[in-house]
């Protein structure tokens, strides 16, 4: 004989399977104690894939909370819901979490752990991606999207993880495309991460996340009261040679975030906070054969560039760069990444300050904020050298029948930076706004951030009838 269950037990079972989720688990250590509000508590997977228990229940929990006391929306995919498999109500749960989101205008945070497509529902499975993919590109530049990779993140999921604005890993990610068993390839997808770690490590960088972006792109990123001097002078030992170490002597003290991270770099983006204003900072670094871009370089730059302007984030870039790398692996790429970070910076509508460190020679002068591409204050340090070639091969160029020995190499290069590429030189030709010392570097910025933090262009609302 048949159990009859009541409408209240079937409420309690249901429950109860709803509180043995680890992705529900997973979402309360993101958000503040005791805030997580779950959304479509009990959605059911399609009666097709499951009978009955905790995975009839759908693969994926939605809700939102506070981190910080600031709302945030998060999904979680669980993958101990048969695989956290995504079907058509997979997606409806997302697509309405996402209405939310733009709705009330608050980032999204999502967790990745799903083996893929249902298998039962065919065609109808592959719209639930096309679904999940229309919600994130529509909120792609309005409110901040941050993934979380803990599990498999595999095929076309992998995809949609990489169109938002961070991805970060744990330690039991599986993230590509393409099996690693196929490509011969471990960690193919490393370049579109922020951070990788153990999952509280992770938890914790999305927290810090959250509190350098605003909520949404039209909040004008705020000042708040610096915690750091903001006329604090910058010593020489301070200001070190690669870009992270003069990063953190510009920011205010324990601000800073890296974004974008990648090894072997030649360009460094964090984000921090500058006289209290929260911002960007794109660095390239001489440490790095000697800051010359690759085309790995110029896309990660466009990519922090781009996100700077999309949430109305402050731009300060340092720039010590001798060119782009020249060599047969960069070459087929060059064109298309250099546009795109030329283009970036052009049409970036954020104040964008840019500091000329030591050489900013060809395309990385121009390219990496220079006034002609945008920027609205440029400095340079008095040791700046500005060219189209640097100056040892400027005078292998113009005048290497003068050479007579390695001593005479070397004026003959210290006089064609006196007289064609010095900081003055630039500044003379109004490329320059003001040469400044280091010890002045953190006060300047600040005061231009200030300054630059207005509530943009008068609107002209009529003209004035000529008496």
């Amino acid at each position: 004989m048949e159990e009859t269950v009541t409408l209240q037990q079937a409420i309690a079972r249901a429950r109860e399977a709803v509180g043995c989720s680890a992705a529900r688990a997973k979402l309360g250590r993101l958000f503040d104690e005791g805030t997580f509000v779950e959304t479509g508590v009990f959605v059911r997977r399609n009666a097709l894939m499951t009978d009955t228990g905790a995975e009839a229940l759908e693969g994926v929990v939605t809700g939102y909370g506070a981190v910080d006391g600031a709302l945030v929306y998060a999904f979680a995919q669980d993958g101990a819901r048969l695989g956290g498999a995504i079907d058509e109500n997979h997606a409806a749960k997302i697509e309405a979490l996402y209405h939310l989101a733009l709705s009330n205008g608050a980032p999204v945070v999502g967790i990745f752990d799903s083996c893929g497509a249902s298998v039962y529902e065919g065609v109808s499975a592959m719209a639930a991606y096309g679904k999940i993919i229309s919600c994130v590109t529509e909120a792609s530049g309005a409110v901040p999207q941050i993934a979380l990779i803990d599990g498999p993140c595999t095929g076309v999921l992998a995809s949609v993880a990489a169109m938002f604005d961070f991805v970060v890993s744990t330690e039991n990610a599986e993230l590509y495309v393409s099996s690693p068993t196929l490509t011969g390839v471990a960690d193919a997808q490393n370049a579109l991460l922020s951070e990788s770690g153990m999952t509280e490590t992770c938890l914790a960088y999305i927290r810090a996340l959250l509190a350098h972006l605003p909520a949404v792109c039209d909040e004008a990123a705020d000042e708040r009261t610096p915690a750091d001097d903001p006329n604090r002078a910058v010593s020489e030992a301070q200001w070190q040679t690669n870009a992270v170490g003069r990063a953190t002597a510009l920011s205010d003290a324990g601000s800073v975030l890296e974004v974008y991270h990648a090894k072997e770099s030649g360009v460094y983006t964090c984000l921090a906070s500058v006289g209290g204003v929260r911002c960007g900072i794109l660095a390239s670094d001489p440490q790095q054969s000697e800051g010359k871009l690759t085309a790995a370089d110029a896309r990660r730059a466009a990519r922090f560039v781009s996100l700077c302007d999309a949430y109305d984030l402050p731009l300060v870039t340092l720039v010590d760069a001798k060119g782009v790398a020249a060599d047969a692996a960069n070459e087929p790429l060059f064109s298309a990444e250099l546009a795109r970070l030329a283009r970036s910076y052009a049409e970036a509508d954020i104040p964008m300050i840019t500091l000329l460190c030591g050489r900013a020679i060809g395309a990385a002068y121009i390219l990496l904020g220079s006034k002609a591409v945008g920027a609205d204050l440029v400095y340079a340090l008095p040791q700046a050298e500005v060219g189209i070639l640097a100056a040892d091969a400027a005078v292998a160029f113009a005048q290497n029948d003068k050479v007579t020995s390695p001593e005479s190499r070397l004026a003959l290069e210290k006089q064609w930076v006196e007289e064609h590429s010095s900081a003055l030189c630039a500044a003379a030709y109004g490329e320059v706004d003001d040469i400044i010392d280091t010890e002045e570097v953190r006060a300047r910025v600040c005061s231009a951030l200030y300054m630059l933090r207005g509530e943009g262009p008068v609107a002209k609302r009529h003209t004035v009838d000529i008496l």
